[in-house]
C-alpha cells in the first residue's frame, strides 16, 4: 500500500485536495512507522540468532583445536616412546 499512498498524496496535492493529501499522508506515514517497527523486530531476532550461532560456531572450532593438540602430543608422544 505503500506506493499507492505516496502517489495519492502526490495526486491530491497536485489537485489542491488538502484534505485528501492530508489522509493520505498519514496513511503513507502509518505504513513506514509499521514497516520500520516490523523491519526492527525481525533485525533484533537475526542478530541474537547470528550471535548464539556464532558463539556455537567458535565453541566448536575450539574444541576442535583442543582436540587437534591433544593429537599431536599422542602423536609426538608415540615416536618418542617407540
Amino acid at each position: 500500500m505503500k506506493p499507492v499512498y505516496k502517489q495519492s498524496t502526490k495526486w491530491y496535492s497536485f489537485k489542491g485536495n488538502a484534505k485528501r493529501t492530508l489522509m493520505y499522508s498519514d496513511s503513507l506515514q502509518f505504513v513506514n512507522d509499521k514497516l520500520q517497527e516490523s523491519l526492527a523486530e525481525f533485525s533484533g531476532f537475526e542478530a541474537e540468532k547470528l550471535v548464539a550461532i556464532n558463539a556455537s560456531e567458535i565453541k566448536v572450532i575450539k574444541e576442535r583445536g583442543h582436540k587437534n593438540k591433544q593429537s599431536n602430543f599422542y602423536g609426538l608422544l608415540w615416536v618418542v616412546v617407540f
